[in-house]
């Protein structure tokens, strides 16, 4: 499940959080944004792909997929959250 539901998406998604933290360490809103929408273009391929793939237990599915589901929601949610603070 490891190999073929998150590939190489994951290493992308750990490129695109570094680079979303000096983009938001440096107050560059824009690019911050697209940062994030790059990140959770991972997560959301790392979740097609879990998804077409068969659970073999409940262990792995904790383990694997409910981490990348939470992140993906996360960053769902964070954008709507900073337009409401900026008002």
């Amino acid at each position: 499940m490891v190999i073929e539901g998150v590939g190489y998406w994951y290493f992308g998604a750990c490129i695109f959080q570094c680079a979303w933290t000096f983009a938001f360490s440096s107050e560059v809103e824009w690019l911050a944004f697209a940062f994030m929408i790059s990140i959770l273009v991972c997560l959301l391929k790392i979740l097609r792909n879990q998804y077409e793939l068969k659970t073999e237990s409940v262990g792995k599915f904790w383990l694997l997929q409910f981490v990348s589901e939470e992140r993906a929601r996360c960053l769902c949610v964070l954008p709507e959250r900073e337009s409401e603070r900026k008002l």
